[in-house]
């Protein structure tokens, strides 16, 4: 127990920040009938005090519609992550695949989803190397791809929407997904077994106007136990998540503005001796900002202007965090089936930082 007690604290840096499949976006009302495959670069590097981490990685994602209805999805991405005293540690990650499945019913849009993580990315670090994971894993540091390798993962979704008035949406989803056991360190004894999640959500679109829309959703996700050796150490608290998004057209340009509050509840942690638990906030509160006004300034070029404002509570061993982070993002169609994507971002605050990106959009 006391070895675990030693590796269980990053465990849970990693764990609740991991890009889950059960989260993958879906499309109601809409049919994407073209295979899209987007390819990039990026890299990003912060500097908090003495400490610098950085990483680049290379993202890969295709959608390929097999029938108007059904689509299949995938991900991947290479990726290296170093810093200052820190190991650098290398691999491809995890891939995601996914199949989603759309019907209309009457006036009821309907969307089933089936997902996987595949298990194809680095485990079983090294001390040093888990170390450099878990300070990427942070979530403040908002890393593109925050953990390596995880367990076998499988995710079932269900999504509708429907209309209530000629102006006005309502939808609702729910999620479950089970979580394969993964060794996370060569150090640790034991495969560990996160817990399977569970995420509801409910949601409003109101159109506003011609070229105006306001919408709302609130997510909540509950957590099993994690497992050690069928021995429950660690219960996460639930999560609730509120966005609010405001889209509006100016002539051909476009704003869009999203407000989101995230809060995640104590977290039961076994005790110094191993007899009891206590709760502790592991993953902190988080308040944001966003805003991006895109502007098209022909035919074939536009410039998304970036803003995005953070917060995050203490927690645990941090302390809380103010960030700012500005960007740009411009977009040129080389071709009809063509685009090329750039982006640059400065962040400020509690810490500094920037990340570049650049990219391939391939219609088929």
């Amino acid at each position: 127990m006391r070895r675990l007690l030693i590796i269980l604290p990053a465990i849970l840096v990693l764990s609740p920040v991991a890009k889950t499949v059960a989260q993958e976006a879906v499309y109601l009302g809409s049919r994407r009938e073209a295979v899209h495959v987007t390819t990039r670069a990026q890299y990003q590097r912060y500097v908090d005090g003495d400490a610098r981490i950085e990483e680049l990685t290379f993202p890969l994602s295709a959608f390929v519609p097999v029938t108007p209805e059904l689509g299949l999805s995938l991900r991947a991405s290479p990726a290296r992550a170093s810093g200052r005293a820190l190991e650098s540690v290398g691999s491809v990650s995890d891939a995601q695949i996914g199949a989603t499945y759309s019907k209309g019913f009457r006036r009821t849009s309907l969307v089933l989803g089936l997902s996987a993580n595949l298990p194809v990315g680095k485990t079983s670090l090294s001390a040093r190397e888990f170390d450099t994971s878990r300070r990427l894993s942070q979530n403040f540091y908002d890393f593109y791809l925050p953990i390596f390798g995880q367990g076998l993962n499988v995710a079932q979704s269900l999504t509708l929407a429907v209309p209530i008035h000629e102006r006005i949406v309502v939808g609702a989803g729910a999620a479950y997904q089970i979580k394969g056991p993964f060794t996370p360190s060569s150090a640790f004894p034991d495969e560990y077994d996160p817990g399977d999640e569970l995420l509801l959500t409910a949601g409003l679109d109101v159109q506003i106007s011609s070229s105006s829309a306001l919408s709302g959703d609130l997510t909540v996700t509950t957590y099993a136990g994690d497992t050690v050796s069928d021995e429950v150490v660690f219960g996460s608290g639930n999560r609730f998540t509120l966005t609010a998004q405001l889209l509006q057209y100016v002539g051909r340009d476009e704003l869009r503005l999203i407000a989101r509050y995230r809060s995640k509840g104590r977290s039961e942690l076994p005790a110094v001796d191993g007899t009891v638990t206590k709760g502790e906030r592991t993953v902190p509160n988080q308040a944001e900002l966003s805003g991006r006004y895109r502007l098209r300034l022909d035919e074939n070029t536009t410039v998304a202007l970036l803003g995005h404002g953070r917060y995050y509570s203490a927690a645990g061993a941090f302390g809380s965090k103010s960030l700012v982070d500005v960007g740009v993002a411009p977009e040129h169609a080389l071709s009809s089936t063509i685009l090329l994507l750039t982006r640059f971002a400065y962040t400020t605050g509690s810490f500094s930082g920037v990340s570049a990106g650049a990219g391939l959009a391939f219609t088929l």
